[in-house]
């Protein structure tokens, strides 16, 4: 998860990240993204969950889940807005430059 530290009041979570490899249980993979769904979801429609306050457990800008295949060198990318799936992307090794 990246934050603002307090800067941006109600928009102070940013980014919420989940990683699975592809041999990860499907329940874990499933789970992850019903969570990134509650994640995103505006702060204005949700109730604290058992109790927690809603500023922390929703209200993130962007969520991302990240499938890692590690024996076909790809990834494949879920983004998440509002509470809802908004883009998929697959990325194969040596696909991305990395600044050295």
């Amino acid at each position: 998860m990246l934050h603002s530290q307090g800067e941006r009041g109600l928009e102070d979570n940013l980014i919420a990240v989940e990683m699975k490899k592809v041999e990860s249980p499907l329940a874990e993979r499933r789970a992850d993204r019903v969570r990134l769904k509650a994640m995103t979801m505006p702060l204005s429609s949700v109730f604290g969950w058992e109790g927690s306050n809603p500023a922390n457990i929703c209200g993130y800008g962007l969520g991302a889940f990240q499938l890692i295949d590690r024996f076909q060198r790809r990834c494949s990318i879920e983004y998440y807005r509002g509470g809802e799936l908004v883009g998929r992307r697959r990325v194969k090794s040596g696909a991305i430059a990395v600044p050295v």
